[in-house]
Formats: structure tokens, C-alpha cells, sequence
């Protein structure tokens, strides 16, 4: 019994005690990189032109709208945009408007009937893929390349 334990315990000790492989040298940083102390910060810093460009191109839009909604802007009169002298009258006669409310349905209805018909779609597409056929390389082919 001894025996058995000594021979359980031989190869765990020798696996503490052996040393570990030299680790391969790291490559050379990029200039930039040395500068700011890592690659990993200058990564972040490469990805700062792109976050300020989709900022720009998502709240420009949105913060004009915004704007036009407080005013009673009329693109057939010039100098009706500046005008928030009722800044929330739209929205006042917006709860009394059939026509909007109207709207909001037809949207809501045309949102879930697209989005049930994209997500049946997708998984029919994805069912029919997953099965093992000859024409399963060629199918596939067919679905990423485009």
C-alpha cells in the first residue's frame, strides 16, 4: 500500500518541480505604442476618430429633430425654424390628431408583422442549412458570399 502512494506521489512532486519554458520574447512595440505605455492604449486611441464620427452622424440628425419639434417649422417659409415662441405646441395638437394616431398603428402593426416574418424567415434558413446534405458546401457558399 506504501508502494502504491509513493508511486501517486513521485510524479505529482516532479511536476512541481520542474521549471518552466523561457517565454518568447515579446515583439517590438509600435513608437506610438511606447508612448502611450501599451498597445492595448493605442488601440483605444485608434478607435476615438471612429466613435466621434458615428457621435456626429447619430445625434446631428437627431438633435435636429428635436429642435424642428419645438417649432412650428414649415420648409415652404424660411424663417419659420427659429421660432420657439410654442416650443411644445406640436405636441399638444399631436394627442388630438386622428391622422398620427392612426400612424402610430400602422407602424406598430407593419414593426411586428416585418419583424415576425424576418425572424421566420431566418430560422427556416438556418434550419435548412444545418442540415447535412451534398448541396450543404454549395448552399452555404451561396448564403456568405453575397
Amino acid at each position: 500500500m506504501m508502494a502504491a502512494s509513493r508511486e501517486h506521489a513521485a510524479p505529482a512532486a516532479a511536476l512541481g518541480t520542474r521549471r518552466r519554458a523561457a517565454a518568447a520574447p515579446l515583439p517590438p512595440r509600435s513608437a506610438l505604442g511606447a508612448v502611450l505605455g501599451s498597445d492595448r492604449a493605442f488601440m483605444l486611441l485608434a478607435t476615438v476618430p471612429c466613435a466621434i464620427w458615428l457621435l456626429v452622424m447619430t445625434l446631428g440628425p437627431a438633435l435636429f429633430n428635436l429642435v424642428a419639434s419645438l417649432t412650428p417649422m414649415n420648409l415652404t417659409r424660411p424663417g419659420s425654424g427659429w421660432d420657439f415662441s410654442q416650443p411644445f405646441a406640436n405636441y399638444l395638437l399631436m394627442r388630438e390628431d386622428d391622422l398620427f394616431l392612426n400612424s402610430l398603428w400602422v407602424q406598430a402593426r407593419l414593426s411586428f408583422w416585418s419583424v415576425l416574418l424576418q425572424m421566420a424567415m431566418g430560422l427556416g434558413i438556418a434550419l435548412i442549412l444545418n442540415i447535412q446534405t451534398p448541396l450543404y458546401q454549395r448552399l452555404r457558399t451561396v448564403f456568405l458570399v453575397p
